[in-house]
C-alpha cells in the first residue's frame, strides 16, 4: 500500500502522462506523495501480456539490467519471485549471457546479481497489474493528454486536457508527469506557452530491428540463455538472442545505415549468416518459427536537454523516453527510465521531509535525471559515432576518447577481473569513476600501451562461445 501519511503529502493529485513501464514506476513513486495519481494511457488496457499497438518496440528483444532490477524489486517487494514464477528466467549477468563485444567473445564467470529475461510485454504487464492494485493509482485507458493547462501567467502547469472517445475535458492536478515516451509533444506544447524550445541533442544512426519468435531447441551449444553479437567496424551488423518465458527465443538483427535485415524467411536467415561469427545462425537455422519478422526503425539517439533550459513552468516534469531515447543496441533504455525516476523518488522524498513542497521542483528534477543520463549517453554515442556515416557532434580531442574507449573493450574481453568492473558500469550499479578500479585501470593501461605499437586491424576471433569459468 502506498504511503501518503501526512508528513509524506505534497499534493491532492498528480497526473502521469503514458502507461508504459516508464509511466507506471511513475506512478508507483508517486503514490507515496499525493492522495491520487492518474495515469493517462492512449492504448486498451490490455488484457494478456502481449503488444500496445503505440508501442512497436514491445514486439523486440529487451533485458532489464542490473540496477533497474533492484529498483523494481524495492517498488515492488517480490516481483523478482513473482516474474520468474510465471516464467521469467533469471539470468546470471556474467555467466548465461554470452557476448562477442568487437571482434571477440568475452568472458563468461559468475556475477552477483541477477539480470531479468523475459518479453517486454510480459514485463509490462506484471508491473502493471502491481500498479493497478494500488489504491491511490487510477488509470484511464483509451485517453489522450491533447494539451497542457496552465494558470493565468503561464508561469505553473495546473492539469492537461483530455480527450475520449465522448469528448475533451480538463483534469487538474498538483503535478504532470510526462512519460509518453519518443512521440511526447513537451517541447511543442511548451513552445506553445511562449517557452524556450529545450536544446537537442542527437546523434543519426538509421538503426532498425527486424526480429521474430522461435520455439527454443532442446539443446544449445555453449549452455547460454542470452546471446548479444556486436560487430566491429566497419560492419554494421549485429545480432541478439534472447530467452523467454514460454520456453521461446526473441531474435532481434539489427543492421545501421540501412543495411537493414530483410523480413523474409531466406533474407532473415542470411543476414544471421553474415555475422562475424556462426553462432546465431547455427542456432536459429533449423529452429521453429513462431512469428514473422518485423521490422522497427530508430533514426537516433535523443536528448532533449531540459536540464539546460533557463526557464520551466512549475509542476512540469519530463520523464524517461520523454527526455532521452538511447539507441537500444545497448540494453539501457529501460534501465535509464528507472534510473531518472529513482532519482525524482529520492528528491521527492527529501522534499517532502523538510516541507519544502513542490516549489522548484522541475528544475531541480530534470538536473537530477540529466546526471543519471550522461554514463549511459557517452556509452552509447560513443560507440555509434565510429561510424562515420553517424551524424553528430564530434568534439576536438573525440578520437582520442574514441581510442581509450576501444582499449576499454578489448581489456573487458582480455581480462576477467577487468570484465567484472565493465559490467558494473553497464549496468549502472557502479559509475563511471569505477574505470579508476585498479582491476580495471592497471590492465588498461597496459593494453593502451600496447596498442600503440599494434595494429587496429586485427583479425575477428570466430571461435565457438566460451566456456564459463569457475
Amino acid at each position: 500500500m502506498a504511503d501518503t501519511s501526512p508528513s509524506k503529502h505534497l499534493g491532492a493529485q498528480a497526473i502521469v502522462i503514458g502507461g508504459s513501464i516508464a509511466g507506471l514506476v511513475a506512478a508507483r513513486i508517486l503514490s507515496d506523495y499525493f492522495s491520487k495519481v492518474t495515469v493517462i494511457e492512449r492504448d486498451p488496457r490490455p488484457e494478456e501480456p502481449l503488444p500496445r499497438k503505440s508501442a512497436p518496440q514491445m514486439k523486440h528483444a529487451h533485458l532489464l539490467l542490473g540496477a533497474a532490477n533492484e529498483i523494481l524489486e524495492t517498488l515492488h517487494p517480490g516481483i523478482t519471485t513473482e516474474l520468474e514464477q510465471a516464467g521469467a528466467l533469471l539470468l546470471d549477468s556474467g555467466a548465461d549471457v554470452a557476448i562477442y563485444h568487437y571482434g571477440k567473445w568475452k568472458p563468461r564467470f559468475k556475477m552477483d546479481f541477477p539480470t531479468i529475461g523475459c518479453s517486454r510485454p510480459f514485463l509490462e504487464w506484471h508491473i502493471r497489474r502491481r500498479t493497478e492494485a494500488i489504491a491511490n493509482i487510477e488509470i484511464r485507458y483509451e485517453h489522450t493528454v491533447e494539451r497542457l493547462v496552465p494558470n493565468e501567467l503561464r508561469t505553473m502547469i495546473v492539469g492537461v486536457a483530455v480527450k475520449n472517445a465522448t469528448g475533451e475535458s480538463n483534469l487538474y492536478g498538483d503535478l504532470v508527469v510526462d512519460a509518453a515516451g519518443r512521440g511526447t509533444r513537451a517541447p511543442r506544447w511548451l513552445e506553445a506557452l511562449g517557452y524556450e524550445k529545450p536544446f537537442e541533442q542527437d546523434v543519426q544512426v538509421d538503426l532498425a530491428y527486424t526480429s521474430r519468435l522461435y520455439e527454443r531447441p532442446a539443446q544449445v551449444e555453449g549452455n547460454w540463455k542470452a546471446l548479444a553479437v556486436y560487430s566491429r567496424m566497419p560492419a554494421q551488423r549485429g545480432a541478439f538472442v534472447f530467452e523467454v518465458e514460454g520456453g521461446r527465443w526473441i531474435v532481434s538483427l539489427p543492421g545501421y545505415f540501412k543495411d537493414h535485415c530483410p523480413t523474409d524467411e531466406d533474407g532473415f536467415l542470411e543476414f544471421a549468416r553474415s555475422l562475424p561469427v556462426p553462432t546465431v545462425y547455427e542456432s536459429i537455422r533449423n529452429a521453429k518459427p513462431l512469428s514473422d519478422p518485423v521490422t522497427h526503425k530508430i533514426p537516433s539517439s535523443r536528448w532533449f536537454r531540459y536540464d539546460k533550459m533557463k526557464k520551466l513552468p512549475e509542476r512540469l516534469i519530463m520523464v524517461g523516453d520523454s527526455v532521452v531515447s538511447l539507441n537500444p543496441l545497448y540494453g539501457q533504455g529501460m534501465m535509464m527510465s528507472i534510473l531518472g525516476l529513482e532519482a525524482v523518488g529520492e528528491l521527492l522524498e527529501q522534499r517532502s521531509k523538510k516541507g519544502q513542497g513542490l516549489a522548484g521542483l522541475p528544475q531541480a528534477a530534470q538536473k537530477r535525471i540529466a546526471d543519471k543520463i550522461v554514463p549511459a549517453w557517452l556509452l552509447s554515442t560513443t560507440m555509434d559515432l565510429r561510424y562515420p556515416k553517424a551524424v553528430g557532434p564530434r568534439p576536438f580531442g573525440f578520437g582520442g576518447i574514441q581510442r581509450i574507449f576501444n582499449n576499454l573493450i578489448d581489456t573487458s574481453n582480455d581480462n576477467v577481473a577487468a570484465c567484472r568492473v565493465f559490467y558494473d558500469v553497464l549496468h549502472m550499479r557502479r559509475g563511471m569513476q569505477a574505470i579508476a578500479d585498479p582491476r580495471l585501470l592497471a590492465p588498461l593501461v597496459g593494453k593502451s600501451i600496447k596498442n600503440v605499437f599494434t595494429s587496429s586491424d586485427k583479425p575477428a576471433d570466430n571461435s565457438p562461445v566460451p566456456s564459463i569459468r569457475p
